[in-house]
């Protein structure tokens, strides 16, 4: 997608520097608006692939476990009503990695789209917390859920144990995640859609200078 954008920039670029005067100077400043879509594509492709964390609500230490207990939550949580056909589950870690360089976990959703939801974790004796249950708001992308290690009080990793083994939290912990729909209002812009704002910009500004 990144080098379609590219080309089709480059052909843009090409009409607006066909003009009159002289071709050194069309040329020197096609170079430059090259560059500068390029230097676009390249952000808008990263910013594509980087993960946000969503926005942690609230954490409970669960009495009882299951779906009414869960919708409880999630509406206490966000002050919003759901009924029993909204609550989706996917059990175990639903495939979660980890990104050392972010110091993120994500779980891909894809074609869901989760507003609002639930880790929920086991928590045994030692450790540094009894709550098992945290709530988010996904924010940010709406086919990832994205989380810290530290917004779960490290269950996920880290140091999370009052005795001396710093191991006895890892993403084995996590029991399942529970979603439910609405919410996401911040996703990120397609690497397309920043390209051609940014070939649009240096259209912009060649115009100003005939």
């Amino acid at each position: 997608m990144n080098n379609l954008c590219f080309q089709a920039c480059c052909l843009l670029i090409d009409e607006l520097t066909i003009k009159k005067g002289s071709p050194m100077k069309a040329m020197h400043l096609k170079s430059i608006l090259i560059a500068a879509v390029a230097a676009t594509v390249l952000a808008a492709g990263s910013a594509a692939a980087a993960s946000t964390m969503d926005v942690f609500l609230k954490a409970y230490d669960s009495a009882n476990s299951g779906a009414a207990s869960e919708l409880a939550m999630l509406e206490d949580a966000t002050g919003l009503d759901f009924s029993a056909d909204d609550l989706h589950t996917i059990n175990g870690q639903g495939g979660a990695s980890y990104d050392a360089v972010a110091q993120l976990w994500k779980i891909e959703v894809t074609p869901a789209a989760p507003g609002y939801f639930l880790l929920k974790f086991g928590v045994g004796a030692n450790l540094k917390t009894t709550l098992d249950t945290y709530v988010f708001h996904n924010s940010a992308e709406m086919a990832q859920l994205v989380w810290s290690n530290a917004q779960v009080n490290f269950l996920t990793g880290g140091d999370c144990s009052n005795g001396p083994n710093d191991n006895s939290c890892n993403i084995g912990r996590l029991s399942h995640i529970s979603w439910v729909p609405g919410g996401g209002t911040g996703e990120v812009p397609e690497p397309a859609t920043l390209a051609l704002m940014g070939a649009g910009l240096a259209g912009l500004a060649l115009r100003r200078r005939r």
